[in-house]
């Protein structure tokens, strides 16, 4: 069974609907081997970053208008496109966990051009979070040059929080501090904080300054990644791609990243932790209350890979990792694909719960026996208990025989 939908824009990502069972595909082939599956990945992934490359250019131009004459309609322009590129970056997660699962590039770093490490490594400098504030705005009101260079060497400098680049510094300065705690509303930063004539609190041509150059360091650390991966970059050695296609550990690293993704950082770190807490600031992406759409989309990462199929704008369909499970265990398969539908189920309930304004930062304060609620918690337990030990993940070890399959706490 196909399911092939594209979830490009915001129109369409608010009117996401995934039928039950659209997972619970049949074998796409009569005789998938193991190669199969690993091509079909490496083609996923290069779509997701080529995707991501996309959406992270559209949100340059939009940030570069806005810069250049800031009104509040350019500010939702976007404002819109970085929700967009939450979609397909979202998805791409699945393919970090490199380093630990043996499989890496050859390359020295995303910003020399000689290649990226790994996608550990280079994640950090594109999707770190949480975020501190202070260090964007004490750049912004130093006399510092604001350089792409500048903004990566300041990157982590005196703590993991104080991240000066990437997705959640870009959402930082489009929406500013969300003060609204657990109730309704996201930051509310003005147009005026970056109108050089009108300015309303000061610094205003820096902070400008500052976006227009952490848009541009975001689209040149996707386009490093998005060469890591392209048909070309599969024939080339060293490549992450290449080092994937040709690793002993490749499935071990898809089903490494399947693990981590579903326990330790989306049950965990993006769900469960602002669920227990009602911390405002334990919402992933709290400036803008769009974590709906950035837990929603990392889940539709970890079933791409089982399923083989990607739905982004650059659809992907082939050999996945379910077509080797149920040659093996066809039970295994089944529960599998029954558990990935209920997640599905009640994951699209908070999605279209934040779609018309109960946003994720919102539904811990819900408590017990609200629908929201109990659909986020399903989820977060449902997620936790595929990767328990003796749950249906380790059942998925045990038909591919693949090993070394760590489940460590997430890192955001």
């Amino acid at each position: 069974m196909k399911c092939l939908v594209n979830l490009a824009g915001s129109a369409a990502i608010a009117s996401v609907l995934m039928v039950s069972g659209c997972f619970n595909s049949d074998n796409k082939l009569s005789s998938v081997s193991e190669s199969d599956v690993i091509a079909n990945m490496a083609n996923i992934a290069g779509a997701m970053y080529s995707d991501s490359l996309t959406d992270a250019k559209t949100l340059k131009t939009k940030i570069d208008t806005f810069v250049a004459s800031p009104t509040e309609e350019t500010l939702e322009s976007a404002r819109e496109a970085y929700k967009d590129m939450r979609v397909a970056y979202q998805q791409s997660e699945i393919f970090r966990w490199d380093e630990e699962s043996g499989v890496a590039g050859e390359g020295t770093g995303a910003d020399d051009g000689k290649g990226v490490v790994s996608v550990d490594s280079w994640e950090g400098q594109v999707n770190a979070w949480p975020l501190d504030e202070a260090a964007i705005d004490g750049i912004i009101s130093s006399s510092a040059e604001i350089s792409k260079g500048y903004l990566i060497a300041q990157n982590g400098i005196g703590g993991d929080a104080n991240v000066t680049t990437g997705i959640h510094a870009i959402e930082y300065l489009l929406w500013g501090l969300d003060t609204n705690k657990v109730g309704k509303g996201t930051g509310e930063r003005p147009a005026t904080d970056y109108d050089k004539v009108n300015c309303s609190v000061g610094h205003c041509a820096r902070r400008g300054e500052y976006l227009s150059t952490a848009a541009a360091l975001l689209v040149s650390d996707l386009d490093a990644m998005a060469n890591e991966w392209t048909e070309m970059a599969q024939a080339t050695s060293g490549t992450l791609a290449n080092n994937f296609i040709n690793s002993s550990k490749a499935l071990d690293y898809v089903v490494t990243a399947m693990q981590q993704m579903s326990g330790p950082e989306l049950a965990g770190a993006r769900m469960s932790v602002n669920l227990d807490s009602a911390g405002q600031e334990e919402d992933h992406d709290c400036f803008s209350d769009l974590s709906h759409v950035a837990i929603y989309h990392n889940f539709q990462g970890i079933k791409a890979v089982f399923s083989g199929d990607y739905l982004g704008a650059t659809p992907k369909s082939g050999a996945g990792i379910n077509d080797l499970v149920s040659r093996k265990s066809s039970t295994t398969s089944s529960d599998l694909n029954k558990a990935f539908d209920a997640i599905e189920g009640n994951m699209k309930i908070v999605f279209d719960a934040g779609e018309s304004g109960t946003r994720f930062d919102h539904v811990s304060a819900l408590g017990k026996g609200n629908a929201v609620f109990d659909a986020a918690t399903q989820v977060v337990n449902d997620l936790t208990a595929l990767t328990v030990s003796g749950g249906l993940y380790d059942d998925m070890e045990a038909a591919l025989s693949v090993s070394n399959v760590s489940v460590s706490e997430g890192e955001g």
